[in-house]
């Protein structure tokens, strides 16, 4: 009988753990694996000057430029659920960019005649402050970002019911945003 060195019994426990790993169903395929992150692309925006990941199901919309709703400095995106949401990324222009966060968003919600406490929010490239308050076209969720180079205005809009099933979802994407 043949003598197995110190590695050669390694081999075959090693060998022997997977194959019992296998057969017991500790280790699965791929695409067996589950997982509740919607997949997902890398949007870039070299004209606005912005990343951020997105659903693949996330359409974004085109306005004309000769519609009165057209702006340049501004993306929208439809965001599938049971009652549908908008949301839309405004790129502030350098004198909007002069005030802290949470006082830009004071401002930015009473140019559009509402209320809401605005809270600081923790977001990885910058400082952010955001507010929930309801409009006319319903609840709108509006986060204001600076970063080093840009600010950003996030709005998203629909109903509550639609905002509160997809919160994680739309605090992923919007702690994605960040400069070119």
């Amino acid at each position: 009988m043949s003598r197995l060195n110190p590695r050669g019994i390694a081999l075959l426990f090693l060998i022997s753990l997977l194959l019992s790993c296998l057969c017991t169903g500790c280790l699965r395929a791929p695409d067996e694996i589950q997982s509740d992150v919607a997949e997902e692309e890398l949007y870039i925006d070299a004209r606005l000057g912005f990343t951020l990941l997105l659903p693949l199901d996330w359409e974004k919309i085109t306005i004309p430029v000769s519609s009165p709703a057209y702006r340049i400095d501004t993306v929208i995106w439809e965001i599938p659920a049971p009652q549908p949401l908008q949301m839309q990324i405004r790129v502030l222009n350098e004198t909007d960019r002069t005030a802290p966060a949470e006082a830009l968003l004071t401002t930015v919600l009473r140019q559009q005649g509402l209320t809401a406490e605005s809270v600081p929010l923790a977001h990885p490239h910058g400082t952010a402050s955001t507010a929930r308050t309801n409009t006319r076209h319903g609840l709108q969720q509006l986060t204001v970002l600076l970063t080093e180079k840009q600010g950003y205005l996030m709005t998203i809009t629909g109903s509550e019911q639609s905002l509160d099933m997809l919160a994680d979802l739309c605090a992923r994407v919007t702690e994605s945003l960040r400069d070119l």
